[in-house]
């Protein structure tokens, strides 16, 4: 279960986004700006694709400390069901595995406060 492990670590570190500013909301190369949670982590997505209640959609998250860490994560949302599968993730531009790759494809639940709720959110609508 180390993904779900990832997966929420991930949903902590990117929770508590505040309100988007309009002018940074704007999309650049596709790319909309979803918010920044209270260490300062900016999250972006850009939508891949539709196909009736799925979303396709790439979460890019800006770390604002010095470790230059920059995740890139692709998922697969519902947007029914309020669930979504990581696809591929990336950390620094290397490919993030997971234990036997088990649970990189499998659906999860979102919950209220996660970050993942604002960035299905506004992949979705």
């Amino acid at each position: 279960m180390r993904i779900r492990s990832y997966l929420v670590g991930l949903a902590v570190i990117a929770s508590s986004f505040i309100a988007v500013n309009p002018v940074e909301a704007q999309s650049r190369n596709g790319w909309e700006y979803v918010g920044t949670n209270k260490v300062g982590t900016k999250s972006y997505i850009r939508v891949l694709g539709r196909k009736g209640d799925l979303v396709k959609y790439e979460n890019k998250l800006i770390m604002s400390d010095a470790s230059g860490i920059n995740d890139l994560v692709v998922l697969m949302g519902d947007c029914k069901t309020w669930r979504v599968k990581m696809i591929r993730s990336l950390k620094n531009g290397k490919e993030v595995k997971t234990e036997d790759g088990v649970a990189m494809n499998t659906w999860i639940d979102i919950m209220s406060g996660w970050a993942f709720n604002d960035d299905l959110n506004a992949a979705c609508f």
